[in-house]
């Protein structure tokens, strides 16, 4: 004779399938939330490489270097200038000096913003204090957290460098004022006189980052030297002579 399930033994199998059910409602939800997790971490990952990008394409990348000395410095050092806009990295804005693009971007034709899109097709910001003190910026809305990464401190240390240098002839005697004539040349700029004072030598404060060109014209012959000039870059007392020797020292100028 068949024995009929008791009520108790049907009322457990019950129980038993809804505990089974919670922990899997359970399972899932924490499934969902790392699976969440995991897609905001890559998409930030992958939008902080694309503003990383933008950055040196604006001020260059420190670590390209060339006989130890740095040589990429971006839209700022071939123009001497900041871009207005993120287009001006693709897009020639007619700036003396432009060798753009700046990005590593195909499809401009498609999408000619896709390249300063973050991982979740927002656009990226770029602001450019009117001050000199504020910095400059790259501003990703993300998922909900902005991400802001700075570009440069302020102003001054990307176009307000300071190159101060002192020059002796051949024989070593230094030469002051008028005993020469030392000009230079940077990113889409003409030939600056530099000044010369006692203190700081022949000087010039307003040069932005980039390989600038010295020129020194002493009783007719001329002399070029070529420098890289850092951010937030200074010196005082280097020793430039005719024998095309520089001795920076403090600050990050380099002869090139």
């Amino acid at each position: 004779m068949r024995r009929r399930p008791s009520s108790l033994s049907a009322g457990f199998t019950l129980i038993e399938l809804v505990i089974v059910i919670v922990i899997i409602a359970i399972l899932s939800a924490v499934g969902i939330r790392s699976l969440g997790r995991i897609s905001e971490n890559r998409n930030f990952k992958s939008t902080l490489q694309i503003m990383e990008d933008l950055k040196d394409a604006i001020v260059g990348n420190p670590k390209v270097v060339e006989n130890g000395i740095r040589i990429d410095f971006g839209y700022v050092g071939d123009t001497g200038q900041l871009p207005t806009s993120l287009t001006d990295l693709m897009t020639d804005p007619g700036v003396t000096g432009w060798d753009g693009p700046y990005v590593d971007y195909t499809g401009i034709e498609e999408d000619p913003t896709g390249y300063y899109r973050d991982a979740w097709g927002n656009l990226i910001t770029y602001s450019v204090p009117a001050n000199n003190t504020d910095p400059i910026t790259l501003t990703s809305s993300g998922g909900g957290s902005p991400i802001v990464l700075v570009v440069a401190n302020n102003k001054d240390e990307i176009l307000n460098n300071t190159v101060a240098l002192r020059v002796r002839n051949g024989d070593g005697y230094p030469l002051r004022g008028d005993d020469a004539t030392v000009q230079i040349q940077y990113g889409g700029s003409a030939w600056q006189t530099m000044t010369y004072s006692s203190t700081l030598g022949y000087h010039i404060s307003t040069v932005p980052i980039g390989i600038a060109t010295l020129r020194f014209i002493v009783s007719g012959d001329t002399t070029l030297r070529h420098l890289a000039v850092g951010p937030n870059n200074s010196t005082t007392d280097p020793t430039l002579g005719l024998e095309y020797t520089v001795n920076p020292v403090y600050g990050t100028l380099t002869y090139v």
